[in-house]
């Protein structure tokens, strides 16, 4: 009898995006993101971009799933950062309208 295997988890990388970069990609304008490099994000890995507004330390309820494509860390990147391109960009979720308790932004498995 054959071992069934169980499916794997992927991990979605949650990254926060200031309200006027964010709008940008929603509205399919912008195609790429920098942000600061801390090495987790590569070519295939599934992110979810959150709206965030730095001034109120708050997230809008508004997130865009997307598939990181060509991943740069060297080549007219500042050191410590990183510039990604965005695939297939997908599901966009508004939920602004409702009430959030407690909201982190952190890494979630799927």
């Amino acid at each position: 009898m054959a071992m069934r295997q169980k499916p794997r988890q992927s991990v979605v990388k949650t990254i926060t995006a200031w309200q006027e970069e964010f709008t940008a990609i929603w509205e399919g304008e912008k195609k790429f993101i920098v942000r600061v490099d801390d090495g987790e994000i590569k070519r295939g890995s599934s992110l979810e971009i959150v709206e965030y507004d730095p001034a109120s330390d708050t997230v809008s309820g508004r997130s865009i799933r997307s598939t990181a494509g060509r991943v740069e860390r060297n080549h007219g990147i500042w050191s410590g950062y990183v510039a990604v391109t965005l695939m297939g960009q997908s599901n966009h979720t508004d939920t602004s309208n409702l009430v959030f308790q407690d909201i982190a932004v952190q890494e979630r498995k799927w």
